[in-house]
Parts: C-alpha cells; structure tokens; sequence
C-alpha cells in the first residue's frame, strides 16, 4: 500500500515514480475526497477541494496509464 497527500501535487508525482518501477497494478483505488471551504489553497495556490478531488487523481492515474502502456510496448 502506497500514501501520498493528494494536497502536494510533489507527492503525487513522487508516488506516480514508485508505482511506475512496480508491476501495472490490477485496480487502483483513489480514495481521497475533501470539502473545503473555497478561500482554502493548497501551497501551490490551488483550490484544496481541486487538487484533492481531480487535480491529483488525474495527474497519477495520465502518469500510470503513460509509464504501463511504455512497459507494454516493450520500451525501455
């Protein structure tokens, strides 16, 4: 089981780098969900509520799908 704060779009990429040197995973579960008020940011300046709920789970499962189709084709 792998951990990331979906608030740090750093932890993300970083949790997308780990699970790429593994084997494609059969499912991965995205359970990550927040309400926040809308003045609250993320350090980068993002909209809490944006990065944990879209923003981050589309930027880890586009760098999955990208890193497993590259292992797929049999690239290096």
């Amino acid at each position: 089981m792998e951990h990331a704060d979906f608030a740090d779009l750093t932890q993300v990429h970083n949790l997308a780098d780990r699970l790429a040197r593994q084997s494609a995973p059969d499912v991965v579960v995205s359970n990550a969900a927040l309400v926040a008020p809308v003045h609250h940011r993320t350090a980068g300046g993002i909209p809490l509520t944006i990065a944990v709920n879209f923003l981050a789970p589309t930027v880890l499962l586009r760098r999955l799908g990208e890193a497993f189709a590259h292992h797929a084709s049999g690239s290096s």
